[in-house]
């Protein structure tokens, strides 16, 4: 039996994926288990974790399971096989400050139905705050990452949020069974985990964040970004209608319809769309 399960679905990022997990190896927080995912990398990655990380838990993928599928065996063959309380989904494009998984989980204990992110900041300005939550205004459907220090729920060193993402953030095992898992039909790639946080809400659970948790991420890692950095017609495509697309404006859409209140969809749906379809040419909005 293991705490806390960190779980991760890997592919063809064997240099970056190594340096992920000597951070993770540092951790000190111990009560837990790493189960990676390598879905069908042809860089050597499965080799480097197999001879690197003997500690991991390694499941090879073909190539086709995509992030949403990939964390969901890795949940699931943790729930089965370690009886895990907590469920931490973290990528390989970050590293983690020794305190990470210790912040996370002495956030979760402090209270019950509690999801809780970390504090990311920039790998080359680690001073830089570049994420610790979402909040969304309903009535103009603005997106606002938080990024203050100087914000705070009731219940101490923690912020509350609307939903967090899925790069850095502790969830209870209880979750998954209350409300089930990423949902990898309709988001295989992107949204799933938004989605999921949305399905937590309406069960009760409060989402937050702790600046007892610090991860530092490349920020130009990600293939939507990269997409939008080489700017050409065919990226554009590619950036709203292919599953690596952080643009996708048709799972983005599903994902508004079947997770925001009523009175936010049309608001939150119409300035979506609009800052994906122009915002690719103009600025770097998600």
């Amino acid at each position: 039996m293991k705490s806390v399960a960190v779980v991760m679905g890997v592919h063809n990022r064997c240099v970056m994926t190594k340096e992920f997990l000597y951070s993770l190896r540092q951790q000190t927080f111990e009560d837990f288990v790493t189960i990676v995912v390598d879905d069908g990398s042809t860089d050597g990655t499965s080799e480097m974790i197999k001879e690197w990380f003997p500690e991991v838990v390694l499941l090879k993928g073909d190539g086709s399971l995509w992030w949403s599928a990939s964390t969901n065996w890795a949940i699931k063959y943790a729930i089965e096989n370690y009886d895990v309380q907590y469920v931490c989904t973290v990528n390989d494009d970050t590293i983690l400050h020794e305190n990470f998984l210790l912040g996370l989980y002495n956030a979760a204990i402090r209270q019950d139905n509690v999801i809780v992110g970390a504090f990311s900041y920039d790998i080359l300005n680690k001073e830089a705050l570049l994420y610790n939550g979402s909040v969304v205004n309903w009535l103009t459907g603005s997106i606002n990452t938080v990024n203050a220090l100087d914000q705070r729920c009731s219940n101490g060193n923690l912020i509350g949020l609307t939903y967090y993402i899925g790069r850095g953030v502790m969830i209870p095992v209880t979750v998954f069974k209350e409300v089930g898992y990423y949902d990898s039909v309709r988001f295989p790639q992107s949204w799933a985990d938004n989605e999921l946080v949305f399905r937590a809400r309406r069960k009760g659970y409060h989402i937050v964040s702790t600046q007892d948790a610090k991860q530092f991420i490349y920020s130009d890692e990600s293939k939507h970004l990269k997409l939008k950095a080489d700017k050409s017609w065919t990226n554009y495509i590619r950036y709203l209608f292919k599953q690596q697309g952080g643009g996708n404006v048709i799972a983005y859409s599903k994902y508004i319809i079947r997770s925001y209140p009523w009175y936010g969809i049309p608001s939150s749906l119409t300035t979506g769309v609009i800052k994906r379809v122009v915002g690719y040419w103009l600025s770097n909005i998600k």
